[in-house]
């Protein structure tokens, strides 16, 4: 676990305070993060070399403007000519470097991962309706998915060749920033994916509803995001109590390593496998449709339920992602999405037990009345 403030010497330079800001941003003390880095920049820092803290920092308090003036810092810089970006992996790279969207034809590439990518979709009909021509260049696993999309002109996969005539390229990510979002126009309807085949599932202005008859709740789940950041992984034992819980069944959403890991545990814990293979995007997304609710790590699994307007309980780690933003059991991102948080780092069985209290509000119709 990071060090306590207190536990260390005070800072001395303007290295130590960037540290010490590292540290605080992981145990989420906010204010004493953004103050760490006042005065590492007081006593030389370069501003830009902090401007990364300090755009997590207010993205998770839900501070766009200010997000966009760290953002609007690494732009100017990038479009300066700095230092070169080849050494990065795509992900990490900047592609727009600051032009006016408007009237432009824009290519727009999805470098990030699925679930970012699933998440940021959002944001092409806002483009379409400034551009004069969208173009998207994605990962194959969602070309089936998002190239229904009125918004899009022509979609093509991330390792094709364009072959389009475009003035100004964008990563999909960077696409909130140059839109210039906030909390008035954030776009949130639901659902904005719908799997082919399938009619609408629901709008944003009501909860999704599962079927209120049933004898049996079905109940998706996922419990990995993979090995890049542990920390989002639940050890799937953790949510052997659902296994005690009347009238549930339990689906397989998981895929992947950790499904064939935990094939043993999944017969103790009576996970049955939903779909059939292969198991595509779209096959997840119409199993997801299926299901009465989704139970979900921080993986593309969430992103996915929550654009198509499904029920989604989201199992948060203690230093969660920025997108999830602070202490909040809801998601501005997903109407249908409830969030539960570690109250401390790696305390899994907190999380799970809030969880399955409120299960039983779950299946009260009430809960499906719509907020408006």
């Amino acid at each position: 676990m990071p060090h306590s403030p207190q536990s260390r010497a005070e800072p001395a330079c303007a290295a130590d305070f960037a540290q010490r800001a590292s540290e605080l941003l992981e145990q989420r003390k906010i204010a004493e993060c953004l103050a760490c880095t006042d005065q590492a920049i007081l006593l030389g820092a370069e501003p830009l070399s902090l401007s990364y803290l300090r755009w997590m920092c207010f993205m998770l308090r839900g501070e766009f403007d200010e997000a966009w003036r760290e953002s609007d810092r690494s732009v100017a810089a990038f479009r300066e000519g700095g230092q070169s970006q080849q050494f990065l992996p795509p992900h990490l790279r900047r592609v727009w470097n600051g032009p006016d969207l408007d009237g432009k034809r824009v290519l727009v590439r999805c470098y990030h991962g699925l679930g970012d990518t699933i998440q940021f979709v959002r944001f092409l009909p806002s483009l379409a309706r400034r551009a004069l021509s969208v173009h998207l260049q994605c990962q194959p696993e969602l070309a089936p998915l998002l190239r229904s999309s009125p918004a899009i002109n022509e979609c093509c996969r991330i390792n094709d060749s364009v072959d389009v005539d475009f003035d100004v390229e964008i990563e999909l990510m960077e696409l909130a920033h140059a839109l210039r979002t906030n909390w008035t126009n954030l776009p949130r309807d639901t659902p904005y994916l719908f799997v082919p085949g399938i009619t609408e599932l629901g709008s944003s202005n009501h909860r999704a509803r599962p079927n209120l008859n049933f004898e049996t709740l079905k109940i998706g789940i996922a419990w990995s995001s993979g090995d890049w950041d542990p920390k989002r992984n639940i050890p799937l034992s953790e949510l052997a109590p659902l296994k005690e819980i009347p009238r549930i069944a339990l689906f397989r959403l998981q895929h992947g390593l950790a499904a064939v890991r935990d094939s043993e545990l999944q017969q103790s814990l009576r996970i049955e496998t939903a779909g059939s293979a292969p198991e595509t995007v779209v096959a997840t997304a119409n199993t997801i449709s299926s299901m009465d609710l989704v139970i979900s790590v921080d993986t593309m699994v969430a992103h996915l339920a929550g654009a198509l307007g499904r029920p989604v309980w989201v199992l948060l780690p203690f230093s969660a992602d920025w997108r999830w933003m602070l202490d909040r059991s809801d998601s501005p991102w997903y109407p249908a999405m409830r969030l539960f948080r570690q109250p401390e780092p790696g305390n899994w069985k907190s999380a799970v037990s809030v969880l399955i209290e409120n299960l039983g509000n779950f299946r009260d119709p009430r809960y499906f009345v719509s907020a408006g």
